[in-house]
This record gives C-alpha cells, structure tokens and sequence, in this order.
C-alpha cells in the first residue's frame, strides 16, 4: 500500500504518515517488535488526518488497486522484472500470482525484504520463458504452456538426444534446454542452471527449434559423420523407417535400426544399378522385352552357370522377392559375362538353333513364326518365364512338323511315281491294295 500513486495523497505529509502506518500495522502483524508502540503511533498518526484512513480503507478493498500498487513496488525494487513483464505484457494479477508461489507462506506474514530477494530469480524465470518463446516464435507465461507445445514436438522427433549428442554441435545444450522444459522439473533449476539454459537458447535456440521441426537434416548430419551419402529421397525413405525411434531411445538400439534402414537403401541402390546395367548392355528395359525382342527366351541361351544371376534379375524387374545377396552376385556377373549373347543377334539365333537341334534347323528357318506361336500357347506369352523344361515343348513341336513335312514329301514322291507307272503295274499294284484293303474296293467302282 505504500506505492499507491502519489496523486491519492493531498500532501507529503499525508503520504509519510501512512508509510509509517503500513510500517506498523505489519509490525502489528508480525507481532515482531514494540507492538504497543506500533498501535499507539498509529492512532497519533490518524489523528487530524482523516484523508489517510480514507484513502488507506478504499485501497484496502479495492483489488485491482492494491495490485497496481503492488506491481509499482515489484518493478521499483526489480528494474529487470519490470523490463521482462513489460516485453511478456504479464499481467498484475497474473505476477502477483507468481510472487505467491515463490512467498509461499501468508501474505500478512510478508515483508518488503523478503520479497525483494526473490525478484531477481523471479525475474530470471521470465527471462526463462521469454526465450524459449522466441525459440518457439510465441511468447510464454508459464512453463506449462511451454511444455505442452514442445512434448508435441519431441514427440516427432526421430533421433535420439544421444545420437545428437555425438555429433558435437553448438546448438545441443540448447535443443537439451528445450528438452528440460518437457522432461525436468524446471521449478528446482538453480540460477545458475537457468541462466546457462538462457545462454545456450539465445545463442543456438533457433538451430534447436530448426532440429525439433526437421530431424532429417540432423539424420543427415549423423550419416555424414559416418561418410555415408544418400539422395533426398534415400533420407527420406530412411528416416521414415525409424518410426519406432524416438529422442528417448538408446544409442546402441538407434545405430542398429538405422544400420537396418542404410541395408535396405543399399538394397535398393544395387537392385538400381542391377536394372540399369541390364538396360545399358542390351538396350531394353527388361528380359520380358528382350525376348520378345530376339523371339527366342533367353534363360534357353544363356550359359548355367549363369541361370542364378538372371533368375534374380528378372525378379527384380518383376518387383518379385529377392535378397540383397542375390542381387550382387546377379550384378557382378553381368558386368564380368560375354555380353555377345545378349547383344549380337547371329550369335544369340547359332546358339538357339545349336539347343533345339541341328536336326530340326530347317523346320526351323522355314516356320519358326508357326513355331513360336504354338510354342506360346502351350507354354506362354511370356518367354521371360521359358525354363530349360520347357524345351521339350518346342522339340516336340518341331518334330511333328519335320514328321508332317516328311509325309508330305513322301506323298508327293509316290504320286509322281505313280503318274509314270505302266498301266499294267499299276493295275497289279491297285490290285494287291485292294486285296490286303478291301474296304476301299467302292472307290474304285465306276
């Protein structure tokens, strides 16, 4: 009540005696010193001076005044709480508030001393949460409100506090300050403590509030220290498989999940590089399309020792199962083969005709379309999908229609003979068919 504003008073006079009033009135209430001597100055002091019990008694019942009055005190005894209130816009009732929990006993049982010693750490406290509110681009009055906006946040994150830890940046102690909001009881902070949390979040505040929003750029910083690069999308793709990661979780468990994740971007890098040199050495963007291509289904002509490694390649261009292994080994025996068999055409149909047989050469040049087309139908559209099994399909294909093409040849040879026979040999010949096939006999009545 002693920092009511002075235009309430008429006089100094006035003001004095009611400082000396306040002064005893909480000797009174303290009953620490001479109450009796307190009490009977205090009603010398009313004496003739009515306008100070009137203004003293509206103050008392007027809150907001009495709070006025409070904060004038507050800010008079602590420039820099009223530097941080006023850039906070912190309310009088809100800061009265706040000294009441750092008082914590009664009101009546204050003095102007004892409140005066907590101001400065109360004054650091806003300081406190003024800079975690620019770190987070709004502006704070209460730890809590700063936590819950940042449990949020850490609870996206992706990398662990450790993890980060070891990449030695400047802007950690900040992005752990952040973490203590959430995770620490910030009530029991020393000033020290508090002050190099201030420190480090108005120096790197931002840094940590860019990590907390975007943990792939701190991914990338890890997988750097370990020379490891990857593509925007392989970053993406990895850190989008540590979902069951969290800034909480253990070193040793993170390095594994993420060994586990660099496997998987290998895999797909190799099985990359598998379809890429298939397509640069035989211009075609899959097995399927080379033999359609050549006509001719390439696991046929290949050598065995190398039916493993383009297995594995015509799953991995199906989008089929495969393993990382496989897809390797597929890799280096393409780039070590003699690409002649996948790229020179007379070689690639020697070699077809070599494994369906020289006997059948002919029938094959002559009705290789006829050919391929039953071929399909019995084994499928696909040639890609052709197994050495399926050989003895076009074999047998091929040798009905040599057997076919020997019969006809037959025929012919027999007519002619027979257009250049003898009458009479011939009726002899007629004769002794009819005599072993008599059913036939109607055919040669007139």
């Amino acid at each position: 009540m002693k920092y009511i504003p002075e235009s309430e008073w008429s006089c100094e006079d006035h003001r004095k005696a009611a400082d000396r009033i306040i002064d005893n009135i909480q000797i009174f209430i303290s009953q620490d010193g001479d109450v009796e001597g307190a009490m009977s100055d205090s009603l010398q002091l009313f004496t003739g001076r009515g306008k100070v019990r009137q203004v003293l008694a509206k103050t008392f019942q007027d809150k907001n005044a009495m709070a006025a009055a409070f904060r004038t005190f507050l800010f008079e005894a602590s420039p820099k709480l009223k530097a941080v209130s006023e850039r906070l816009s912190v309310q009088p009732q809100e800061l009265s508030d706040k000294i009441k929990t750092a008082m914590q006993g009664a009101i009546y049982t204050w003095t102007e001393e004892q409140v005066k010693s907590k101001l400065d750490d109360i004054a650091e406290q806003y300081k406190y949460l003024e800079v975690i509110g620019k770190v987070q681009g709004t502006t704070y009055h209460s730890i809590d409100a700063a936590r819950n906006d940042l449990v949020n946040q850490f609870s996206y994150l992706r990398i662990p506090m450790a993890a980060i830890e070891q990449l030695n940046k400047p802007w950690y102690p900040a992005l752990k300050a952040l973490r203590d909001v959430v995770y620490s009881d910030t009530s029991h902070m020393t000033g020290e403590q508090r002050q190099a949390a201030v420190s480090a979040l108005e120096q790197y505040g931002i840094f940590a509030e860019d990590c907390l929003k975007n943990g792939k750029a701190v991914l990338e910083d890890i997988l750097n220290s370990k020379n490891i690069e990857c593509t925007p999308e392989e970053l993406d793709t990895v850190y989008g498989g540590l979902k069951g990661i969290n800034h909480n979780t253990a070193l040793t468990q993170f390095n594994k999940e993420l060994e586990g994740q660099l496997g998987k971007i290998s895999f797909a890098r190799n099985k990359t590089d598998l379809s890429e040199t298939w397509k640069s050495i035989t211009g075609t963007e899959s097995v399927k399309d080379w033999c359609s291509n050549y006509n001719v289904p390439l696991m046929w002509i290949i050598p065995k020792e190398l039916n493993n490694a383009f297995r594995t390649l015509i799953d991995v261009q199906n989008g089929s199962y495969t393993v990382d292994k496989a897809v390797v080994s597929a890799l280096n025996s393409l780039r070590n083969m003699d690409t002649s068999v996948l790229t020179d055409r007379a070689k690639i149909e020697n070699s077809f005709v070599s494994l369906v047989g020289e006997e059948y050469s002919q029938i094959w040049v002559m009705n290789r379309t006829e050919v391929m087309t039953e071929a399909k139908l019995k084994i499928g559209n696909d040639m890609s999908t052709w197994t050495a099994a399926d050989l003895t399909v076009l074999q047998g294909i091929l040798k009905r229609m040599k057997q076919d093409k020997a019969k006809k040849e037959k025929l012919a040879g027999t007519k002619n003979s027979v257009r250049n026979m003898k009458d009479d040999i011939l009726r002899d010949l007629v004769t002794a068919f009819l005599d072993l096939h008599p059913e036939y006999c109607d055919d040669f009545i007139k």
